[in-house]
Order: structure tokens, then sequence, then C-alpha cells
């Protein structure tokens, strides 16, 4: 959901296109080629982004060698791409705290309801402007 948020978030700023940001999308705790969940896919439709094609892929030193920037969900998902790709450290952090702000955006997928993936959807949004914000600034 964050990829495809974010992702959806940047083609709406010229200035976003302009800087040739491209987003990609993988989990420290992904199986490759699953499918999201039918609540991701509902909540992303209610905000008109269409995720029915997406493929999960799971985090490796590839994705993290290729990125100038990895953002994780979750102060535990940090230290797994830190792990596996130690020299990542320095441009790895969470969504919120490269938004500037605290906390972990929780999975949706542990109480696995409509409300939760809402409540996810909700705090990325908030997010992802700020993280828009920080991009554009640097």
């Amino acid at each position: 959901m964050a990829a495809a948020m974010l992702r959806d978030a940047a083609r709406k700023y010229p200035e976003m296109q302009a800087k040739n940001i491209e987003v990609l999308s993988a989990g420290t705790g992904a199986r490759s080629g699953d499918v999201a969940t039918a609540l991701a896919v509902q909540t992303m439709k209610r905000r008109g982004i269409d995720i029915s094609a997406h493929r999960a892929k799971r985090f490796g030193r590839e994705d993290a060698d290729w990125a100038d920037v990895v953002l994780t969900m979750t102060k535990a998902h940090k230290q797994t791409v830190v792990q596996a790709a130690p020299a990542a450290g320095t441009k790895t952090f969470t969504i919120a705290e490269y938004a500037g702000a605290d906390g972990d955006v929780k999975d949706p997928l542990v109480e696995g309801t409509e409300e939760e993936y809402e409540r996810c959807g909700d705090q990325l949004s908030k997010l992802i402007s700020r993280v828009l914000t920080r991009v554009l600034a640097d």
C-alpha cells in the first residue's frame, strides 16, 4: 500500500516527475509472487489506486544497492533491512522517521480488519505528503 500510495502521490506533482523518482516495493517478510490481500485492494480502490496487479517481492541486497532511500513501515523492518544490507544503514529510514514524525506504521495484516487497513491508509497518506515535501526540498 505504501509504495502504491507514494507512487500515486508523486505522479500528481510535476516537480516530482522532473526529479525522475522511481518507487519500488519489496517486503522484509514478503513471499515473492504473493498478491495483495483483498482488503488492501479494496482500501486502495476507495482511494483511487488500483493494486490488483501487485505481486510481492522479498527485499534483497540488490534492492538496497539500487535505492537512494529505503523506507520501511516499522523500526523492526528497518533493522531487518540493515542486517541484510549493512551498507544501506545510512539511507534506510522508517516512513515516519523520514517524514519527521515518530512511531511505526502498523501492518494491517496483523489484525486483518477493514478498519485496520483504513487506519493504515490514513496514516500513510499523512506521512507520504510529508515524505514528498522532504524529497522536493532535497
